[in-house]
């Protein structure tokens, strides 16, 4: 062997231990300490913007109710559970044209509604209609307007009927002056809704309530140029509740409580009659937060005793006696009586004081000494031969009254009216007492 060879052998045989222990030790260093851990930068990207969801549209919230734009269209559209919405525009219902031309076959023809006689024209009452409702179409209630002719009959009469609403629209007649009819009349309606509506004359009452109404509920609405007053609340069996409402301008709130009603006037606002109104009053009526107006002073008229000695009762023409409003010549005035007429054999008796010979001693007396709850009722006495009785009066028509012994009476037991001669401009009134068949006239 040469020493070339001698010294590569000599070289293979060193280096060859060492990589052994070369390969020991790694092992044994990755046991004892781990190897650093290199983290590798993520790379860069340019920021992006998010792609935009698109909008949806919001659900449109079904429209089921019936728009109508004649007063024909809204009548053959109420019935119950009936949503009617009236397009903006003025609507005078005009009945009698529908009398004049269909009559009592209308009438037969519609199951929920009834065209019935005011003495001047035709009344709309809508009867046993639940969950009707009767909207104006506009953006507020200006938009839309009903209005009557007729000045005895309401614009509208519900009655009996249930959940009922009655919103966003001006009502009235279309005289203003003396009338006898309300602008919206309730019997017997149970959960009924007024809301954002104006109310006005020449209506006697804006709202007239009746026989068991309850849970009467008027929502941001205002009452105004009433003949009487903004409202009349009778025979009720619930609430009548005013929420955010102005009653101006009309006169005497008429109110006749019982142990199952209640009036509630929230944040409502009241003008100087209604204020004057409710003072009398004393605390019947509720209020929260309200504003009032000035309370008005009572000027007591000039007292008439009304009597006549050389007037001569014979001359009492009862063809020419005319029926004049009740409420202007009642008040604060004694009556005599001069006469009373059988209405079934058409006998007339003198009263003593002018005929010595009667055979009866018969004697009339009549006082009303003003309004009670309000000017739609009051007291009175009366004497008549063996009669002699008092109670309370209450307001049946602008023309008369019923008497009543009691005031919780159900039923009358008499009935009142007063006449003037109509070939006379400066006549005297004459009050006229119906009691059974006899009929007392009183000067």
């Amino acid at each position: 062997m040469n020493t070339k060879s001698k010294l590569l052998r000599l070289i293979a045989i060193c280096i060859v231990p060492a990589m052994l222990l070369a390969a020991c030790g790694d092992k044994e260093a990755s046991t004892e300490q781990p190897a650093e851990t290199v983290t590798e930068t993520p790379e860069v990207k340019a920021e992006e913007t998010p792609t935009p969801t698109p909008t949806e549209e919001p659900t449109p919230i079904p429209d089921d109710s019936i728009h109508v734009d004649n007063v024909a269209d809204f009548l053959e559209a109420i019935k119950p559970g009936a949503k009617i919405t009236i397009e903006p525009g003025l609507y005078n219902l005009e009945l009698d044209k529908i009398w004049d031309e269909q009559g009592e076959a209308w009438n037969k023809a519609h199951e929920y509604l009834e065209l019935v006689d005011e003495f001047d024209g035709r009344e709309l009452w809508i009867k046993n209609c639940d969950d009707l409702k009767i909207s104006g179409g506009g953006d507020n209630f200006k938009e839309t307007e009903i209005v009557i002719m007729p000045r005895y009959a309401a614009v509208m009469h519900f009655e009996k009927c249930k959940n009922l609403t009655v919103e966003n629209m001006t009502m009235g007649h279309t005289d203003t002056g003396t009338c006898t009819g309300n602008v919206i009349d309730l019997y017997g309606c149970k959960n009924v809704e007024i809301n954002n509506m104006d109310i006005y004359g020449c209506g006697v009452y804006g709202l007239g309530l009746w026989n068991g109404c309850a849970d009467i509920t008027v929502n941001n609405s205002t009452i105004r140029d009433c003949y009487y007053g903004p409202f009349e609340f009778h025979k009720g069996k619930g609430t009548l509740t005013f929420n955010e409402c102005t009653l101006r301008d009309s006169g005497w709130l008429s109110y006749s409580p019982t142990s199952e009603t209640k009036v509630v006037l929230n944040k409502c606002t009241l003008g100087d009659q209604e204020t004057t109104s409710l003072d009398s009053m004393g605390n019947i009526i509720e209020t929260n937060d309200c504003t009032f107006g000035e309370i008005q002073p009572y000027e007591y008229p000039e007292y008439d005793e009304g009597y006549d000695y050389g007037f001569d009762p014979s001359t009492l023409d009862l063809k020419k006696m005319t029926e004049v409003v009740f409420h202007e010549y009642a008040s604060d005035r004694w009556w005599t009586g001069y006469m009373k007429k059988n209405t079934v054999t058409g006998e007339v008796t003198y009263l003593p004081i002018y005929d010595e010979e009667a055979d009866e001693l018969i004697e009339g007396s009549f006082e009303f000494m003003g309004a009670g709850e309000g000017e739609d009722d009051g007291r009175f006495w009366l004497t008549a031969g063996d009669l002699y009785t008092g109670g309370v009066w209450r307001s049946i028509s602008l023309w008369g009254v019923g008497l009543l012994k009691e005031p919780e009476d159900d039923e009358f037991f008499a009935y009142a009216a007063i006449y003037k001669d109509s070939s006379k401009a400066d006549s005297h009134p004459w009050l006229c007492v119906s009691i059974g068949d006899e009929e007392y006239w009183m000067y």
